[in-house]
């Protein structure tokens, strides 16, 4: 996994979100035609997303992500456009996030 560059637009995610870094990273998925291509998931990885998706919803991220997403829009960071498809990822895998 590569270190993130000081001015990473992921370093400015809230606390609360921060545990998403790795998975964003992980897979860095940068458009829809990606997200086609994680399918079929491996039980294992889908198994470790299930989990992801269920911290997301019970500690609220899904609303401080999209808050972010404001901030530093998919347009100016190449970490946004890999966080905003990770949860596109998410839900196209149905997993409940919200």
């Amino acid at each position: 996994m590569s270190k993130l560059n000081p001015d990473n637009s992921l370093q400015a995610l809230p606390q609360q979100a921060q545990f998403l870094v790795p998975y964003v990273l992980k897979y860095r998925i940068d458009s829809n035609d990606d997200i086609a291509v994680a399918d079929p998931m491996p039980s294992a990885e889908l198994a470790e997303l299930r989990n992801v998706a269920a911290r997301v919803k019970l500690h609220g991220v899904y609303s401080l992500v999209n808050e972010h997403l404001d901030k530093y829009p998919e347009t100016k960071y190449d970490e946004s456009v890999w966080l905003y498809w990770f949860f596109g990822l998410l839900d196209d895998l149905g997993l409940d996030f919200e």
